[in-house]
């Protein structure tokens, strides 16, 4: 990203990145917040289905952590994972043309996670 800024004339608005609660992209949104580029998750539950995934990796909707996370707050997995990219000021795009997991998603919104 910073060598794009040193060449290009307009600053990009937004910065579509790979970001879940296993790939958090902290350094990455700290430096887009300080330049006034807001960031997109693109996967933001994990993908699980990946191609070069390797079997050891983290499934993000199977996490233990999040899964006790959702429980506490009577939401699913996905949900807890939505809210807290939204949490971090962070816009998110999951995949599905479930329409049911559409309005799952969006109530995600509306979730409200605590210091945990």
């Amino acid at each position: 990203t910073e060598r794009l800024l040193q060449t290009a004339k307009i600053v990009p608005a937004v910065n579509q990145v790979e970001c879940h609660p296993h790939c958090q992209q902290q350094k990455l949104k700290e430096y887009c917040d300080s330049k006034g580029i807001a960031v997109v998750c693109y996967s933001p539950l994990g993908s699980p289905r990946r191609l070069e995934k390797n079997p050891a990796d983290p499934v993000v909707m199977e996490d233990p952590v999040i899964n006790e996370i959702a429980t506490k707050h009577k939401a699913t997995a996905a949900q807890v994972s939505l809210a807290f990219a939204l949490h971090r000021g962070m816009a998110v795009i999951p995949k599905t043309v479930n329409p049911a997991r559409i309005t799952e998603n969006l109530k995600s919104a509306e979730l409200k996670l605590d210091a945990e």
